[in-house]
């Protein structure tokens, strides 16, 4: 029942300006219906908050059977895997390779991150586990979706 209710809680909260995720927006049934399948299909991961956002945007694209299978492709691939399971030792080294880069390309705001006291982690984690799409325009995540 906690999975249910994981999943319930998170729905509506999919892309609430856009009106597909509502009762009366039609995707609201499907989106339930792949989130449920996908975490009995994988109960190691189970559901996760933001897999909805991925599981959402696949949607907007694809009928549901399509995206259920997307969406277990997706995630047992890349670095979603290690990020809903909360592998801690491979969030930490994603986060410091990120870290890194930051330093490299762009050392200003790496250094103000770190004057800031700014731990990667808090943004990091939300931007891997919705693979952009809670923070990006809609067409761009669309665009990021469709490169993974």
């Amino acid at each position: 029942f906690l999975l249910i209710w994981q999943i319930e809680l998170d729905l509506l909260r999919t892309f609430p300006s856009m009106g597909f995720f509502t009762p009366e927006g039609g995707l609201l049934e499907p989106l339930r219906d792949v989130l449920l399948c996908f975490a009995f299909a994988r109960p190691e991961l189970g559901y996760v908050q933001g897999m909805s956002h991925i599981a959402g945007i696949m949607l907007l694209n694809m009928k549901p059977a399509e995206a259920w299978i997307c969406l277990v492709n997706l995630l047992d691939r890349q670095h979603f895997k290690e990020f809903f399971g909360f592998n801690l030792h491979a969030i930490t080294c994603h986060t410091a390779t990120f870290d890194s880069c930051l330093e490299q390309c762009e050392p200003g705001i790496a250094a103000r991150l770190v004057q800031a006291n700014i731990d990667s982690r808090v943004f990091l984690l939300q931007w891997f586990m919705t693979a952009f799409t809670s923070t990006l325009p809609m067409e761009t995540a669309v665009r990021v979706i469709d490169r993974l």
